[in-house]
């Protein structure tokens, strides 16, 4: 391996399928409500950055199987660069979603042979001399540690998601984990609709101060706090009502990653950011488009919503 890909923003992660069930307007199920699609968090973001009309690579990890071949096949032509790519011996990962009737969804998974995914990625990122310009967006999970680290040493522009599940049960816990894993990261995004304001300002702050050089913290339909080292300020989300809350803080961080690569803020990032979390809240179709992007934020009078 000789160049890393031409992009902005460059999303690392494995890919699963997803089978997405959606209600078909009774307590019954028929065939023509389920879905088939590549998941997981990184092939999320990769596929709602092109949905957004932003170049993306996705350096992925995947089993050895036919499986895997169809969901970069199908990766690749929704517009996402997949020429950087490898593999594990053993089955791709598969991920059952049943979407329920008030926008909330519940999960079941086989996670197959993707048992660790940061080391067999972070020999690939390793091999890639990336830009500076460049945006690494990096799952926060513990199997991503060696793939966090790497990057951060090779002085990329980490952007990583913490909302790990089980490290959101109480403010302390995700402060003991998430902490210890921010130094060197660009931006880190937490999970906080579950927490105090104050747990969750604190915990941003205590990120700043472990070595992360800005803080998203979402809280749902509540927007998001927006932390620096001069402090932290609340960021006002869009109301809207939600239909498929799957992916949605997936959109989140592909938002996100579209206006920070654009040139914007972090504060005014996180505004586009909303916009295309909310709008894909508002439909079972997956991602946003750019057009209720673009019509959403007009609404709010934010009429330079291009991001270029």
């Amino acid at each position: 391996m000789t160049g890393a890909p031409d992009v902005p923003v460059v999303v690392f992660g494995d890919v699963c399928l997803h089978v997405t069930v959606h209600p078909s307007g009774s307590d019954e199920f028929c065939a023509g409500d389920v879905k088939l699609d590549p998941g997981g968090s990184a092939a999320m973001v990769a596929l709602q950055l092109a949905a957004l009309e932003r170049r993306v690579a996705m350096v992925g990890v995947s089993g050895q199987d036919r499986l895997a071949e169809h969901l970069r096949e199908r990766l690749i032509a929704s517009g996402v660069d997949c020429s950087r790519w490898t593999s594990v011996a053993g089955n791709t990962a598969r991920v059952a979603i049943l979407v329920e009737s008030d926008g909330g969804h519940r999960v079941i998974v086989d996670h197959g042979d993707m048992k660790r995914p940061g080391e067999a990625l972070s020999t690939l990122a390793r091999e890639l001399p990336l830009r500076d310009d460049v945006l690494c967006y990096v799952p926060g999970f513990p199997d991503y540690d060696p793939l966090r680290v790497a990057l951060v040493e090779q002085g990329a522009r980490v952007v990583c998601d913490f909302g790990f599940r089980p490290w959101l049960t109480d403010a302390a816990t995700a402060r003991d984990n998430i902490v210890s894993r921010v130094n060197g990261v660009a931006i880190a995004i937490c999970s906080g609709a579950s927490f105090s304001e104050g747990d969750n300002r604190a915990l941003a702050q205590a990120c700043i101060a472990g070595g992360a050089a800005g803080v998203v913290t979402s809280l749902g339909s509540r927007g998001c706090l927006v932390s620096d080292a001069e402090g932290t300020t609340h960021q006002a989300g869009f109301a809207t009502r939600a239909v498929n809350t799957l992916g949605a803080g997936d959109s989140l961080v592909a938002g996100l990653l579209a206006a920070l690569a654009d040139g914007r803020s972090l504060q005014e990032a996180c505004v586009f950011a909303q916009a295309v979390a909310a709008m894909k809240i508002t439909t079972l179709s997956r991602p946003a488009t750019v057009h209720g992007v673009r019509a959403l934020l007009a609404t709010a009078g934010d009429h330079d919503d291009d991001q270029r």
